[in-house]
């Protein structure tokens, strides 16, 4: 994931094109985040248009339209709950992701039923190592903490000290995307995923 600071950036209610894709993969407007948000990004005279989801402290975290340039962090970055209803109320499962492509993952992965990925589970994008502390202390309060990070030294660091945290509350999803890096990367696998 790459930080950008100095670039200008509009953040704007998702589009009908933006929602295209998921209206290829079956589904309706109540079932697409709320949170999610267009994002156009002036960069080197050159605008990246994408999806994303504004973080607590002003940032947006978000990916090109098209899923081909990495995940991109502008402005502060803060770890970014993501409630799973549009009432702010917690719920006692929460999903911990590294970026916001694994969250769209979990989206897509949700809808299709697969290894029973709960439906109403609140969920963290840590956006960056920095944010570990914040997310473990924000985290603390769930029953039960699903880590889907990465399946490389930062992810499996970032899971062990979590898990040493709370031993009988987390379950280190990695084992589902095999010898896959990461969800989205399992999600790519999937016959059913039009990109």
């Amino acid at each position: 994931m790459r930080k950008e600071k100095k670039y200008n950036y509009k953040v704007e209610p998702l589009s009908v094109s933006s929602k295209r894709i998921y209206y290829e993969l079956g589904f309706k407007d109540e079932d697409i985040p709320f949170s999610l948000v267009n994002v156009n990004v002036l960069r080197a005279g050159t605008v990246i248009s994408g999806i994303g989801v504004e973080n607590p402290q002003g940032g947006v975290e978000f990916v090109s339209a098209d899923f081909t340039r990495p995940s991109y962090s502008i402005g502060e970055i803060s770890p970014l709950r993501l409630y799973c209803n549009d009432k702010y109320n917690r719920t006692e499962t929460c999903c911990v992701f590294y970026d916001i492509l694994d969250y769209l993952a979990y989206i897509f992965i949700r809808k299709i039923h697969m290894f029973g990925v709960p439906n109403d589970a609140d969920c963290f994008i840590m956006s960056s190592s920095k944010n570990y502390h914040q997310l473990v202390v924000e985290t603390d309060v769930y029953k039960k903490i699903l880590l889907f990070l990465p399946k490389d030294v930062f992810g499996r660091t970032m899971s062990l000290s979590i898990q040493k945290r709370n031993p009988t509350h987390v379950i280190n999803c990695d084992f589902y995307y095999g010898n896959l890096t990461n969800l989205f990367d399992f999600m790519k696998t999937i016959k059913t995923y039009p990109l």
